[in-house]
């Protein structure tokens, strides 16, 4: 009775594992240009439900999809940023400006 469950569990948890597999974590922390850090700036990827927003500290993490993405940084008060996060770069430091 259990052996056509297992195969069944082996192939989900290889589905589990490649969806995992296909995202990573960015961390970050907004300033103003002053370099003071922006609390409750909304940090979001374009086209996706990805988002957060930052504390007060100005830091957020993101866990966004494998490759090249692009952040959205807007805070009432401040123009909207678009940066451009590389595959490989995991750390992102951005200055809004009023």
């Amino acid at each position: 009775m259990l052996r056509p469950v297992i195969p069944a569990a082996l192939v989900l948890l290889l589905c589990i594992s490649s969806a995992a597999a296909a995202q990573r974590r960015i961390t970050g922390r907004v300033t103003e240009e002053g370099g003071a850090p922006l609390s409750s700036v909304s940090i979001t990827v374009p086209g996706t439900t990805v988002g957060a927003v930052t504390g007060d500290n100005g830091a957020f993490t993101l866990v966004v999809p494998a490759g090249d993405v692009q952040l959205n940084a807007r805070r009432i008060g401040y123009r909207r940023r678009t940066i451009a996060v590389g595959a490989a770069q995991s750390d992102v430091q951005i200055a809004l400006e009023r």
